[in-house]
């Protein structure tokens, strides 16, 4: 279970913190009880760390395409318009480079 930024919020839960009911967004606070209680591990957020893994996969991503846009943090939308390869080889080639 990842905790948002001064571990105000949950933002990402494990299969053992939905289990219990913890909702997504739920206030940090509420819950830390329950997490103890039940022995389910959270780890404040890094993002200086996920900014620097977004760039680099970022980076990576505009190798494979010319006309790319950047939608978020982690999210990027690569134009593949006129691509000649399989669909299917070309997206395992971008998984297996990542």
């Amino acid at each position: 279970m990842v905790p948002s930024n001064n571990d105000g919020f949950v933002v990402a839960r494990s299969k053992e913190a939905k289990l219990l009911g913890i909702g997504d967004l739920e206030p940090f606070y509420k819950v830390q009880h329950l997490l103890r209680a039940h022995g389910v591990a959270s780890f404040s957020s890094n993002y200086l760390l996920y900014g620097d893994i977004s760039h680099r996969i970022m980076t990576i991503l505009r190798e494979f395409s010319p006309n790319v846009e950047v939608y978020s943090i982690d999210v990027m939308f690569l134009d593949l318009h006129g691509l000649q390869e399989d669909w299917q080889d070309y997206g395992r080639k971008i998984r297996n480079t990542l």
